[in-house]
């Protein structure tokens, strides 16, 4: 039995100046960058992709890349 998957780790944390659209709380905002890969038995094989995710400390509301608005 072969166990692969799909598995993220943070790379970087950044905060950022901006408010938070949910509960309008100033300076609250982290942007979290991920490293998705893929592993055989949980070991680390190669990258696959790169996502980044913002979430705000105060309400703890989560936005990733596809929400994310211009």
């Amino acid at each position: 039995m072969i166990m692969f998957g799909l598995k993220a780790k943070r790379l970087a944390t950044f905060k950022i100046d901006t408010s938070c659209k949910k509960c309008d709380s100033k300076d609250s905002i982290y942007m979290n960058i991920y490293q998705k890969y893929r592993h055989v038995f949980w070991i680390p094989l190669f990258p696959t992709s790169k996502e980044p995710v913002t979430e705000c400390t105060h309400c703890k509301n989560v936005t990733k890349k596809d929400m994310f608005s211009n």
